[in-house]
């Protein structure tokens, strides 16, 4: 439905009903979201996912521990994904370049394929001249989603959780695609609707390999663990978060299903937004010869035929490559579409330039960012990707920088993604180091992005994106 027919109220204010409201009213978003939590609350919004999506059963007084408990385990997710430093090190024990430098192992045989290589349907494609590498046509949105995830969710519940649950990450995307959508707008669970049903699978085996991990920690921490896991590479987050679960109360069974929305939250946005970044770099003419330029002094490369990445200057890549961060930006510009939800606590009045809007206690209100994204009067020729559009000359330095602007990728307020320190580092160290390894070309045609479809948040492929992706050699020159 066009959006007018929606304004009950007029002004920037609309929805469906008085219940569940619309604002879309860029200039007053940043202010009504900076409200406080006793006004504005995303608890209940918390809540209401843990219950309706994750499928936690809510039992007698869990959600009162769980309260009792936020503190510690949000304290938990702060420390290990918004400090610098705890990221950083993260980063590094992920040895994001080593394994980029095997991003496609050309693997004959299926059970050789690395976990994230699974989905992409690899298929090897001799060289076609001398001097040329032999490559593997595959999917890249597939191929660079299931590469993130499979770094993201080893850097926050270690080595042995990813290998002792291969299918972890067909499960995890098949839940996110397939079901996710569906119980966010209420779909009953019982309707016998395929995807619905094989997400709900898919979803219960997450949850269950979530709740044996945190069993296994437990046990592993007081000595009673007679198993062979090596989990002294498990991250601080995840023990904190187990300390936060033990001492509030909240029993075994509950620990894995609280925790589907931290597995979920850490990927679903941050890898199909690797995919986006990836194709517009290699796709857009130009920018992948000027972006290995720029990179070149911040990710030194070996002198093999075939190199590998030895150092890798985090600061430096965020801080010192302009054109490579406005292009991220520019991604996050047009392929995602953020929405900061809020649920009203006490009567609030909402200005909206020539009127006042009257906000009941018990309103939810949604505030869409991507709005502003498309607007021409901010960003001239809003459906085209151009990457140095958030580069700014600082006038205390005369230094290109890149900046976010008016962009609001990670939303406003107390609500503002937590991850966001860990998500940035971990797209840039991953789009860096394949950028400077990894040669892709079309499998057929010239480049040409996909056509989005509304995601979860940052959207999806509405087709394949077939490459051929061949390791650069150290002789290459990219034109």
């Amino acid at each position: 439905f066009p959006s007018q027919l929606l304004r009950r109220n007029h002004g920037s204010l609309f929805g469906f009903t008085r219940s569940h409201q619309i604002f879309d009213n860029p200039e007053k978003s940043d202010r009504l979201l900076g409200l406080p939590h006793s006004t504005l609350d995303n608890e209940p919004t918390g809540w209401a996912f843990h219950i309706r999506v994750f499928g936690v059963k809510e039992t007698p007084g869990l959600r009162e521990r769980h309260r009792r408990a936020t503190k510690g385990l949000q304290s938990a997710v702060d420390r290990g994904f918004l400090h610098e430093g705890s990221v950083s090190e993260k980063m590094s024990r992920a040895d994001i370049p080593g394994k980029a430098a095997s991003l496609i192992s050309f693997a004959s045989k299926p059970e050789d394929l690395r976990i994230w290589e699974r989905s992409c349907n690899p298929r090897l494609v001799p060289a076609r001249k001398a001097g040329e590498n032999h490559g593997a046509e595959v999917s890249l949105f597939r191929l660079m989603r299931d590469f993130g995830a499979h770094i993201a969710m080893m850097s926050l519940y270690g080595v042995d959780f990813c290998y002792r649950h291969k299918e972890l990450l067909e499960d995890f995307w098949k839940f996110d695609n397939d079901c996710f959508p569906l119980l966010v707008i209420g779909m009953p669970q019982w309707l016998p609707i395929k995807p619905l049903k094989e997400g709900l699978a898919a979803r219960a085996r997450m949850r269950d390999a979530l709740t044996e991990y945190y069993e296994r920690l437990e046990q592993y921490q007081n000595g009673t663990y007679k198993g062979s896991a090596d989990l002294n590479d498990v991250s601080s987050t995840a023990l904190d978060r187990l300390a936060a679960y033990q001492a509030n109360g909240i029993p075994p069974e509950s620990r894995g299903e609280l925790d589907m929305a931290l597995l979920w939250a850490q990927s679903a946005n941050t890898q199909p937004l690797v995919f986006w970044f990836t194709a517009y770099v290699y796709s857009t003419p130009g920018l992948l010869s000027a972006l290995r330029e720029e990179l070149a002094p911040y990710v030194s490369l070996s002198s093999d035929e075939l190199p590998i990445i030895t150092d890798v200057q985090h600061a430096g890549l965020s801080k010192d490559c302009p054109l490579f961060k406005s292009a991220y930006f520019e991604t996050f510009r047009l392929a995602n579409e953020a929405t900061s939800v809020r649920h009203v606590n006490k009567p609030l009045s909402v200005q909206d330039d020539d009127r006042t809007h009257q906000l009941k206690p018990g309103t939810w209100l949604s505030i869409p960012h991507a709005i502003s994204q498309y607007d021409p009067s901010m960003y001239p020729e809003p459906h085209k990707y151009i990457p140095d559009r958030f580069i700014e000359v600082d006038e205390g330095t005369g230094k290109r920088v890149a900046r976010y602007g008016a962009l609001r990728p990670w939303g406003i307020g107390l609500g503002m993604c937590k991850g966001r320190t860990f998500a940035e580092k971990e797209v840039l160290i991953v789009v860096a180091s394949v950028i400077m390894l990894w040669d892709f070309e079309p499998a057929s045609g010239p480049w040409k992005v996909p056509k989005a479809a509304p995601g979860t948040g940052v959207m999806i492929p509405t087709e394949d994106l077939r490459v051929v992706g061949r390791r650069r050699r150290r002789t290459t020159h990219v034109a």
